[in-house]
């Protein structure tokens, strides 16, 4: 029996190491309470007991068997949370399945494998000792009796959080005497909202077996927008305060071209080491009067990575927190940037050029969605076998595209080369040998050297095609890179950079300090003087004195937004 218990435990651990490797790698978006950490082992015994449960039904009792079934189920789990937050910064959820093949994906399971840290090495140890306890383990069956006696000690695991609940709130100085906070506070413990605005903190507190259960009933339950939902995003849209500036309209090019730069931070800008300048193109543009540059865009993006960045560009909408958004997006409405582009502006052409397979990141169904027309991707590139581009064949493939002859056109470029892993160095011409720069972040520098060049051959083959001065041109990142890769956690910032051609704007009036990459959207609806309905739920940064737009709210109506199909509606 008391290797039983023995197993059992090994099992609990899987679901410990899980949690507080996220916790310890600050991956929570609020300060624990204190009741979270007795709630965390409440329902992770409360996971192991309903899983174990679980296996004994099916099995028919047998103990050595469901506790083999426990154990594996809880440690790939715990493995495959613990990798896929390193990429995607949250635990893993119900709406990653649907998105199993691009999981997958050479690229995402190279880049969550390269941060291998020496603690990964409890998954070989615990399946060691596992294996080691597990061959001393009797074969027995387990009485009904006792397995009514398991479903009753689940229960009590679940059952246990509320009085811990309640004794903390109880206890807290500011509910002495104030009933009606305790009792808002109380009422609070059946709030299962939170795992939208917190949902990494949500799942520490409620454990696995919860959160799938919520996701399940999630998919099952249709949302539907209430009309007072309905009218807290009409009343929202409607307040144009900081996004119609004095100072819009001011553009008065024919083209838009996007340049989004994989996982490119402001940092490497205006940096030079060893004497070498790491951007040389992108430092002559920041130098020149003309260009609005601001190094402090702070990433907004949640757990889907690059199809994010790309969806708060295109709709200045906040993307889901508790799930993968353009699965929930693919079938939505949406004024989106080349929507209005052609709908107010009389673009004729619209195309985006990836370095990507078209099924990445629904990449076929958002071009509908956005209003893009036309793709060139991996597919597109006479002989190649790689399922990636790199920006010398990305870059390439955007000069020969024939967007220059049906001007207005609006153009996007996602570049590539800047993903992680950063291993070995992309560019051979281009050496760093700082000792005292982490390796990870040296190849960094040297990749995005290598793209900068890349970004300077493009813009001026557009001089070349003499659409250069017609065209508003946006530089900016689709998100962050990841600066534990790097080795420059805590030294360096996540900002990304926003730069403007050809914008006409006001360079010394325009807002340079923080900003959010929601902005980005409303800024150039903005700047390019569009009359609509949707600005986006960003502000405009032609104003002077910028007013934050990342609140509360914006999440919380971008989720009506999205969940609700605010837009499918009108």
């Amino acid at each position: 029996m008391k290797n039983v218990f023995i197993l059992i435990a090994l099992s609990c651990m899987n679901m410990i190491f899980m949690h507080y490797y996220i916790y310890i790698g600050h991956y929570m978006e609020d300060v624990l309470l204190a009741y979270s950490y007795c709630y965390n082992m409440f329902s992770i015994c409360f996971d192991i007991s309903v899983l174990l449960l679980i296996f004994l039904l099916l099995t028919e009792l047998k103990v050595k068997a469901s506790i083999m079934l426990t154990f594996v189920t809880s440690w790939l789990w715990s493995f495959a949370n613990v990798f896929y937050v390193r990429f995607f910064d949250q635990y893993l959820t119900l709406s990653a399945f649907s998105f199993a093949n691009q999981l997958t994906d050479q690229a995402v399971v190279s880049s969550m494998m390269a941060g291998f840290q020496w603690s990964d090495l409890y998954y070989p140890i615990s399946l060691l000792c596992f294996l080691l306890v597990y061959r001393r383990t009797a074969q027995r069956t387990l009485s009904i009796r006792r397995t009514a006696v398991l479903a009753a000690i689940s229960l009590c695991f679940y059952l246990l959080y509320y009085p811990t609940y309640f004794v903390y709130h109880i206890a807290k100085s500011d509910t002495r005497g104030n009933n009606e906070l305790l009792r808002r506070r109380i009422k609070g413990i059946w709030d299962t909202g939170a795992k939208n605005s917190f949902p990494n903190k949500t799942r520490f507190d409620a454990g696995s077996v919860r959160i799938l259960a919520w996701e399940f009933y999630d998919v099952l339950h249709k949302f539907e927008l209430q009309p007072e939902q309905k009218a807290a995003i009409d009343k929202e849209a409607a307040d144009l305060q900081w996004r119609v500036s004095p100072y819009g309209g001011s553009c008065r090019a024919k083209n838009v071209v996007f340049v989004v730069l994989e996982s490119f931070l402001s940092n490497p800008i205006g940096l030079t080491v060893e004497g070498k300048e790491i951007t040389p193109y992108l430092n002559s543009l920041v130098k020149n009067d003309s260009v609005y540059y601001n190094a402090h865009v702070r990433p907004n993006i949640t757990m889907g990575e690059s199809g994010d960045g790309q969806f708060i560009l295109m709709t200045g909408i906040l993307p889901l927190r508790d799930k993968l958004t353009v699965g929930e997006a693919k079938s939505m409405t949406i004024p989106a940037l080349p929507q209005l582009l052609r709908q107010r502006r009389g673009m004729k052409y619209s195309e985006i050029v990836t370095p990507s397979p078209p099924q990445i990141w629904e990449q076929v169904h958002m071009n509908q969605v956005y209003g893009i027309d036309t793709m060139f991707c991996n597919r597109d590139v006479l002989g190649s076998v790689v399922d990636y581009l790199n920006d010398e064949q990305l870059f390439t493939m955007a000069m020969r595209s024939p967007a220059h002859k049906h001007q207005p056109f609006f153009s996007m470029v996602l570049s590539y080369s800047t993903h992680q892993p950063y291993r070995e160095p992309i560019d051979g011409s281009f050496a760093l040998h700082d000792e005292t720069l982490p390796k990870g972040y040296r190849n960094y520098l040297i990749v995005c050297h290598y793209t900068d060049g890349w970004l300077k051959k493009y813009i001026n083959d557009l001089k070349r095609k003499n659409v250069y001065d017609n065209s508003l041109i946006v530089i900016t990142a689709d998100h962050h890179a990841h600066l534990d890769a790097l080795g420059m956690e805590g030294k360096i910032t996540k900002e990304l950079p926003l730069l403007i051609i050809n914008g006409n704007l006001n360079i010394q009036q325009a807002w340079k300090g923080e900003m959010n990459q929601l902005d980005i959207f409303t800024t150039i609806v903005d700047l390019l003087g569009i009359e609509t309905d949707w600005h986006g739920l960003g502000n405009s940064i032609l104003f002077p004195n910028y007013k934050n737009s990342l609140t509360d709210q914006a999440w919380t109506l971008s989720e009506y937004i999205i969940k609700g199909k605010y837009f499918n509606q009108k």
